[in-house]
């Protein structure tokens, strides 16, 4: 599979933790619990068993604010420039430091609503 295209989806790690704290939208990949492995369908995936979705970042930034109204947005800094750097915000806060490249930024931005669902419980 395409690299570029599997790295918008979310790791097995938050896969697994997000199923955790109850998402359960239907994906459009998903990994197989008893060894990890990714899959990507054209169409959305009925789960079964263990199964876990493999959301899209977007997915899980959506859920989160349909869910727990924690809304977030990643703002490119330098948008006229070679060079990229990124920053996230979620809610009124925003983490102080800056990433290289989007896909580390949406990284840290689930991480960050992750950790502010976590505060709030």
């Amino acid at each position: 599979m395409n690299k570029k295209l599997k790295n918008e989806f979310v790791s097995y790690d938050t896969a697994l933790y997000l199923k955790g704290i109850g998402f359960n939208k239907p994906s459009f990949a998903m990994f197989y619990e008893h060894n990890k492995e990714f899959e990507l369908t054209i169409r959305p995936l009925e789960l079964q068993g263990k199964d876990i979705a493999a959301p899209l970042y977007q997915q899980v930034f959506d859920w989160f604010e349909e869910e727990h109204n924690l809304s977030s947005h990643i703002k490119n800094l330098t948008p006229y420039s070679d060079s990229n750097l990124y920053q996230v915000w979620v809610e009124d806060c925003f983490l102080l430091e800056e990433f290289e490249s989007r896909l580390e930024a949406k990284k840290a931005c689930v991480e960050f609503l992750i950790k502010t669902l976590k505060e709030c419980e």
